[in-house]
């Protein structure tokens, strides 16, 4: 058999989804990153690897996982860490690059951002790129919205209001009292 002119780039160039940034089996995932992990991580043959990349149920663990700490909603003047990492077998991060709300955060090039006396202004979308070598380099992204409130939360939380609500109380019977 005779590969065409041009290789196998000339068969895939009409079919965007065989090529590396398609997606073969429509699960979401692009040939590059199925390939990624299913040669390079898993070392599949290339039939195993044909079969896994047109099976849509046999699909790559996701590369990023990002968290914050503490998790949901920051008080105002609150500090809050966000970090990514990348899942295991799917290479090792070599580059990071935060972003809020799409705009470069210049000094931020680790795997984690922290805020301290977090402001409302702070609030967004935190997401980071991540160059992953996984036997070739490639990026990755990930995001997490940040909501910090407008108002301090009370440190005594639900405590706080039963005392909050007992002494209401008390001032209401005392003021009933007065009256008779």
């Amino acid at each position: 058999m005779t590969p065409p002119d041009g290789g196998i780039a000339a068969i895939t160039t009409g079919l965007a989804y065989l090529g590396p940034e398609g997606d073969a089996d429509d699960s979401g995932n692009s040939n590059r990153v199925e390939y990624n992990y299913f040669v390079n991580t898993l070392e599949y043959s290339p039939a195993e690897y044909v079969a896994a990349a047109l099976d849509p149920s046999q699909e790559p663990p996701a590369v990023l996982s990002i968290s914050a700490n503490p998790t949901g909603k920051i008080p105002l003047g609150g500090s809050v860490t966000i970090s990514v990492a990348v899942n295991p077998g799917m290479g090792t991060a070599v580059a990071y690059q935060w972003k809020k709300d799409g705009i470069i955060l210049a000094d931020e090039t680790g795997s984690a951002v922290s805020i301290t006396n977090a402001q409302v202004a702070d609030s967004g979308v935190y997401s980071v790129v991540v160059d992953v070598d996984a036997k070739a380099v490639e990026q990755y992204e990930a995001s997490y919205t940040l909501v910090v409130l407008e108002f301090v939360i009370p440190v005594g939380g639900a405590l706080g209001l039963i005392a909050l609500a007992g002494a209401c109380a008390m001032v209401g019977v005392s003021g009933l009292r007065r009256r008779k």
